[in-house]
């Protein structure tokens, strides 16, 4: 598909590598979501959203001879458990 140009996205279950590419992401790469609806925080004038979202480069198959490097893209919600989340 790739040699063809071919673009495609994958949806990717969490494991040990994964994790430690989110966890070195900067936290000033975060993005707040604009969810339809939103609102702007009047003194801030940021949205209030529970939702960001970040993207980084990642190496797939890092271990094969079929590894490639492509965009993961990842989102995160704030856990309502925790008031400080």
């Amino acid at each position: 598909c790739r040699r063809h140009g071919a673009q495609f996205s994958v949806v990717m279950g969490r494991n040990s590598a994964i994790n430690r590419a989110i966890n070195a992401i900067d936290d000033a790469a975060w993005t707040p979501v604009k969810y339809p609806g939103a609102v702007r925080d009047p003194d801030t004038g940021e949205w209030i959203s529970d939702a960001e979202v970040a993207e980084i480069s990642y190496t797939a198959f890092a271990a094969t001879t079929d590894r490639f490097t492509a965009r993961l893209v990842v989102r995160r919600v704030k856990d309502a458990r925790f008031r400080d989340a």
